[in-house]
């Protein structure tokens, strides 16, 4: 999960770069880069993906920080957050292409 969060954190700071923005470091840094793509990105990303973006945030989040190693994440779990990650990361591609 930790991966997937990444990528689509990454994914959505370069598209930011790319338009003179950043976020401040620091508590809640992820989650403001995750209310961006929400406000400006909403054109280019589906919104049940900006949603299920936020819940692998959350997810990274628990296995950080949290309570996560009793939480067990079948296959199946974790190939639908690499699929989100994927359609993220292209969609950003493709509108930083334009």
């Amino acid at each position: 999960m930790p991966a997937c969060h990444d990528a689509i954190r990454k994914a959505v700071v370069g598209h930011m770069s790319a338009n003179g923005l950043r976020v401040r470091g620091g508590e809640g840094a992820h989650r403001l880069t995750i209310d961006y793509a929400r406000r400006e990105l909403a054109g280019s990303i589906s919104a049940s993906d900006l949603v299920d973006a936020n819940e692998i945030r959350q997810d990274r989040a628990l296995a950080e920080y949290g309570g996560f190693a009793s939480r067990k994440l079948n296959v199946t779990h974790v190939r639908a957050a690499a699929d989100v990650a994927e359609r993220i990361v292209n969609a950003l591609a493709r509108a930083l292409a334009s």
